[in-house]
C-alpha cells in the first residue's frame, strides 16, 4: 500500500480508492430520480473491460471513545459544566441507540493490470479524474483516499472497533508491510467443516452473495440492506464486457435458440401439432435475448458480469446468526435469495476488502440498466466532526452533526407554523454555541420575550426596550469603524454612506406609518444633505457629542434649501411625534454599554407602532458590535425573531437584505425566524433571500405555505411529507446543497430542557415545583 493510496496486489494489479458522499435519491422527485439513474448508468458505461470496479457501502459502529473526543463538549470550569454534562449525556444516549450507532460510508475502488507502478500511476490518476467528474455531476462530494486511510478502513473490517496504531514511518527498517499492522492474530476458515462462517481475531464473520434476482427488482435493495443496524459491508463487483464480444456472444445464443426452436417446430409439424406450441421458457429466452441484442446495438447498453457480496461480523456466533437472518429477510422481501458462499469464505473476505479483486467465480450477466438497479444512493447525511447537533436523520436514523460556519453563506432562516418548535430548535443551537465555543457572541432580537430564561441561566444580559424604561439606543450613533462591508471598497470604507442607508430605512418606516407613503426621492435628497452637514460638524470637532434624532430635527428645521421647503415641512410634521412627542424613545443618547457575550434585546412591550422601528435600531447597534468583533476575529451569531416584520417596509427590508449580504464577510451568522411565511413571501426581496440561503431549518408548515415553499425551494413531494402535520422538532434541514429530513426529540428531564421550553404546561409545572421546593434555586421564570 503506497502512501498516495495506490495499492499493489500481486505482481501486476494496482488499484485506487475514492470516497463519495450520498445524495438525495430516495426522496427526490420522480423525474429527478430518473435523471440520477441515467447519470449513474453513464458512470457504469465509462468503465471499459480492462478496469475492475468495486462499489462499497460500509456500515461501522461508532467508536465511542472517538465520538467523545470529537463530538462531546469539553469541560471548561466556567460555571456551566453541569449543562455540558446534560448535553453530552443526551448525545451519548442518541449515539448508542440502534441505527444511531452506525456510521455509513460509501466508496468506489477501481483497479487495472500494469507492468509496474510507474505505468499504473498515470492510468489510475486519469481514471480518478474522470470518475470524480462523473460523480460530481450527480451532486456527490468525492475525496481521494490516502494509503493510511485505506489501511485504516481495512482495519475497521478485520479488527472492528479496535483503533489502528499505524504510521508509514513504522515501516522504515523493520521489514514489515502494511498487512502486518491490520491482520488479526487468528483466522479459522473451517476448511474441514460444513459451516459457512469463519472466525477472525475475537470475531465471527460470514460472507453472503445474492444468487437469485427477480425480473422486477426495484432500486431499494441496497438501501434496505444498509439500514440494518449491524457491522456490515455491501460490495458490488463488476466488469464490463467488450461490446463486440458481448454482441457476438448474444448472437451466438440467439442462433442456438433459433436452431432449437426450428428443430422443435419441425417435430411438432411431423406430429401434426401446431408449430407454435414450443415451450414458453424457450419463447421468453429468445425474446429476452433479442431485446438484449437491441439494447446493446441501439440503446447504449453494455454487458456487465458481476456479483453482490455482503459481509457481516459480530462478537458472538449468536449475534452473527441474528445479523445474517436480518439480511436474508430484507433480501427475501425484495424477491432475492441471499446465501452464504459455500466453501469460499476466504475468497469472499478478500472480495470484501477494498482491492477491486474478486476471485469468486459465481457471476451474473447484467445490462447497464440492470446493474444500475444496485444504485448506492439513498439520502444525504451530515456528520461534520466538531459540528453542531441537529437531531437524527429521519430516513437513516443516523446522527446529524453540521458545521454551519463551513457554509459559503451561513445566513438563513428558521421557518415553521405556531407550535412547530422554532424557538426551541433555535435555542438548542444557541446552547451549542455557548457551551462549545470560548468567545463566540450571541445577540438576539426578541419581540415576544421567549429567550429571557435561557439568557439569564447563562449569565447573559437582558436589555428591555420600551416606553416605560430608561434604556436608550441612538439611531444616529456612528464611528470611524462603522462600515458596510460593501463590495464597492469606496462605499465599504465610508461610514457616512452606510449610516445614511440605515437612516433612510429608519425614517421611511416612520413616514410610512404616519402618512401611508414612504420617503419620496426629494425627501431622500433632503435627508442626505442634512445628515452630511450634521456628521461633518461631528467629525470636525474633537470630543464632540454624538448627534441625536433631536439634533437631526433641529438641523432639518434650519435647512434653507428653497426647492425642498415643502419636503422639509412634511418631514418636520411627521418627526415631531418621535423627537418631542410620546414616541421619543429613539431621540436620546445611547446609555447602554453591552459587554456580555450573550445578549437579548427584549422589545415585547415596545408596542406595534414602534416594534419594526425598534428592530431596525437594534440591528444597527448589533452591526456596530459585529464590526468590533471582526477586528478581533470573533464570530457573532445574530438571531432575529419575527423577521417578517422588517419586510413590511421596502426600506427596512432592503437594510436587512444588505446586512444579510455583508454579515458573511464580517464573521457574522444571521438567523431570521418567522411563522408568517405568507407575509414573508409577499416580498420579492424576502423570497430571493430565501432562495439564496444556504441554511434553512424548516419545521411543520400549513398547506398554503407548503405549496409556496415547495415551488420556491424545489422540494419534492416526499421531502414535503416531512413538514406535513409534523410533530414539534421534525422537519427539513437545508445545508448548502444538502436537504436532510430530521427528527429532534430533546429529553425533557434535563435542566437544559427547562431553560429552552416555551410550552405553557411545562413552565407552569416547573413553577409549581419551585413553589414546593424554593431552596433548590432552579426557578424557570
Amino acid at each position: 500500500m503506497f502512501e498516495n493510496g495506490i495499492c499493489q496486489v500481486g505482481s501486476s494489479f494496482y488499484s485506487k480508492m475514492l470516497k463519495f458522499s450520498d445524495i438525495n435519491y430516495q426522496v427526490a422527485q420522480r423525474d429527478e430520480q430518473i435523471d440520477i439513474f441515467s447519470k449513474y448508468c453513464e458512470v457504469l458505461n465509462y468503465f471499459d473491460p480492462a478496469i475492475n470496479v468495486q462499489i462499497t457501502v460500509h456500515n461501522r459502529r461508532i467508536d465511542i471513545d472517538e465520538f467523545k473526543k470529537n463530538m462531546l463538549f469539553p469541560m471548561r470550569d466556567d460555571g456551566h459544566d453541569d449543562l455540558r454534562e446534560d448535553y453530552n449525556r443526551m448525545l451519548e444516549q442518541k449515539a448508542l441507540q440502534g441505527q444511531n450507532s452506525i456510521i455509513q460510508e460509501k466508496y468506489i475502488v477501481f483497479g487495472i493490470e500494469a507492468d509496474n507502478y510507474d505505468t499504473a500511476y498515470p492510468a489510475l490518476l486519469r481514471i480518478e479524474t474522470d470518475i470524480t467528474g462523473l460523480f460530481k455531476s450527480l451532486g456527490c462530494d468525492v475525496m481521494s483516499v490516502s494509503g493510511a486511510e485505506r489501511v485504516e478502513y481495512m482495519n475497521s473490517i478485520l479488527n472492528p472497533n479496535e483503533p489502528l496504531k499505524f504510521n508509514y514511518n513504522n515501516l522504515v527498517g523493520t521489514g514489515l508491510c502494511t498487512k502486518d499492522f491490520i491482520a488479526p492474530y487468528y483466522f479459522d476458515f473451517k476448511p474441514t467443516s460444513k459451516m459457512n462462517y469463519f472466525e477472525f481475531g475475537d470475531y465471527y464473520g460470514q460472507v453472503l452473495m445474492i444468487k437469485k434476482f427477480p425480473s422486477d427488482l426495484g432500486d431499494r435493495l441496497l438501501k434496505d440492506l444498509a439500514e440494518i443496524p449491524c457491522n456490515s459491508t455491501i460490495n458490488i463487483h463488476t466488469n464490463s464486457v467488450d461490446n463486440a464480444t458481448a454482441t457476438e456472444l448474444v448472437k451466438t445464443k440467439i442462433a442456438f435458440m433459433e436452431q432449437d426452436k426450428a428443430t422443435r417446430q419441425q417435430k411438432l409439424l411431423q406430429q401434426g401439432t401446431d408449430p407454435e406450441m414450443i415451450p414458453q421458457h424457450l419463447k421468453r429466452s429468445l425474446e429476452n435475448a433479442t431485446t438484449l441484442l437491441d439494447d446493446i446495438q441501439n440503446k447504449n447498453q453494455r454487458i456487465f458480469q458481476g456479483s453482490v457480496i455482503v459481509f457481516t461480523s459480530a462478537k458472538t456466533y449468536e449475534e452473527l446468526t441474528e445479523n445474517v437472518e436480518k439480511l436474508k429477510g430484507k433480501a427475501r422481501a425484495a424477491g432475492c435469495e441471499l446465501m452464504p458462499i459455500a466453501c469460499e469464505q476466504e475468497a469472499g473476505l478478500n472480495a470484501t476488502l477494498p482491492l477491486a479483486k474478486n476471485d469468486i467465480q459465481i457471476r451474473r450477466t447484467l445490462t447497464t440498466a440492470a446493474q444500475a438497479i444496485f444504485i448506492p444512493f439513498t439520502t444525504q447525511e451530515l456528520f461534520d466532526p466538531g459540528g453542531m447537533y441537529y437531531g437524527l436523520n429521519a430516513l437513516s436514523r443516523n446522527l446529524i452533526f453540521f458545521d454551519r460556519k463551513a457554509l459559503k453563506n451561513p445566513a438563513g432562516y428558521v421557518l415553521g407554523s405556531p407550535g412547530s418548535g422554532k424557538s426551541f430548535s433555535t435555542k438548542r443551537c444557541l446552547v451549542d454555541v455557548m457551551l462549545n465555543s470560548e468567545d463566540d457572541e450571541v445577540l438576539i432580537v426578541d419581540p415576544e420575550s421567549e429567550y429571557l430564561t435561557l439568557v439569564s441561566n447563562f449569565g447573559g444580559e437582558i436589555i428591555k426596550i420600551s416606553n416605560d424604561t430608561d434604556t436608550y439606543f441612538n439611531p444616529l450613533d456612528i464611528s470611524a469603524e462603522y462600515s458596510g462591508g460593501d463590495e464597492d471598497e469606496n462605499k465599504a470604507n465610508n461610514p457616512l454612506s452606510f449610516k445614511t442607508e440605515f437612516l433612510f430605512s429608519f425614517l421611511d418606516v416612520i413616514v410610512t406609518k404616519e402618512s401611508g407613503i414612504g420617503l419620496s426621492g426629494a425627501e431622500r435628497t433632503l435627508v442626505d444633505r442634512v445628515l452630511t452637514d450634521l456628521y461633518k460638524q461631528y467629525f470636525k470637532k474633537r470630543n464632540a457629542e454624538m448627534p441625536t434624532l433631536v439634533d437631526f430635527y433641529n438641523a432639518l428645521e434650519k435647512c434653507s434649501i428653497k426647492e425642498l421647503q415643502q419636503e422639509k415641512e412634511n418631514l418636520l410634521k411627521v418627526l415631531g411625534l418621535y423627537t418631542s412627542g410620546s414616541f421619543n424613545l429613539f431621540a436620546h443618547k445611547t446609555n447602554v454599554n453591552v459587554k456580555n457575550r450573550f445578549v437579548v434585546f427584549d422589545i415585547k412591550e415596545l408596542g406595534d407602532q414602534l416594534k419594526t422601528l425598534g428592530m431596525l435600531v437594534i440591528l444597527d447597534q448589533i452591526w456596530n458590535r459585529v464590526v468590533s468583533n471582526r477586528l478581533i476575529g470573533r464570530t457573532t451569531w445574530i438571531v432575529i425573531d419575527e423577521a417578517h416584520l422588517l419586510f413590511s417596509n421596502p426600506f427596512s427590508a432592503q437594510f436587512l437584505a444588505s446586512l444579510w449580504k455583508r454579515a458573511r464577510k464580517y464573521g457574522a451568522i444571521c438567523t431570521g425566524i418567522t411563522q408568517n411565511i405568507g407575509d414573508l413571501l409577499e416580498s420579492q426581496l424576502a423570497s430571493k433571500m430565501l432562495q439564496n440561503s444556504d441554511y434553512i431549518l424548516m419545521l411543520n408548515q400549513s398547506p398554503q405555505d407548503r405549496t409556496k415553499l415547495a415551488e420556491i425551494l424545489n422540494i419534492s413531494p416526499t421531502q414535503l411529507s416531512f413538514v406535513t402535520n409534523a410533530n414539534p422538532g421534525q422537519g427539513l434541514l437545508f445545508a448548502g446543497n444538502s436537504i436532510v429530513p430530521f427528527v429532534d426529540k430533546f429529553p425533557n428531564d434535563t435542566k437544559l430542557y427547562r431553560m429552552m421550553t416555551t410550552k405553557v404546561s411545562d413552565i407552569q409545572s416547573y413553577k409549581k415545583e419551585v413553589n414546593t421546593d424554593e431552596g433548590r434555586g432552579e426557578e424557570i421564570s
